[in-house]
């Protein structure tokens, strides 16, 4: 596997609750809220976020209205042959990404939401239920 669980957890977190006021164009979540729902302290979240960069998660802290926030983007690094797809998947990677993960989600219980995220399980994408 090339993450861990804290790594998928993290991420995943990040895009399923990141702030409306920045999607999609900068997704963001206050550290104190993400520490408090995963018991992750904000250091080792940012330390997290940051070692997700070779799976094209970009990440940087910020101040938002006083709170610490941990900001995260998914850049696609595809090289793809048509300029128009190139632009789309510039412009809309991360909300694909949020569509997927909210997708997988919508009919399962948090325990399996848990587990759909620490195993990587995007099954229920091709599921009608």
């Amino acid at each position: 596997m090339r993450t861990n669980v804290d790594e998928r957890r993290v991420v995943a977190y990040a895009f399923l609750t990141t702030c409306g006021g920045g999607f999609p164009e900068d997704p963001h979540v206050a550290l104190d809220v993400l520490r408090r729902d995963l018991g992750i302290l904000p250091e080792k979240a940012i330390e997290i976020a940051a070692g997700a960069r070779s799976l094209g998660i970009v990440s940087k802290v910020d101040k938002e209205d006083s709170l610490d926030c941990l900001h995260v983007r998914w850049d696609i690094e595809v090289d793809f042959d048509d300029p128009e797809t190139k632009d789309m998947a510039d412009e809309r990677s991360m909300e694909i990404a949020i569509g997927m993960f909210a997708a997988c989600i919508e009919h399962l219980c948090p325990a399996c939401i848990d587990k759909m995220i620490e195993n990587l399980d995007f099954s229920t994408l091709g599921q009608d239920l």
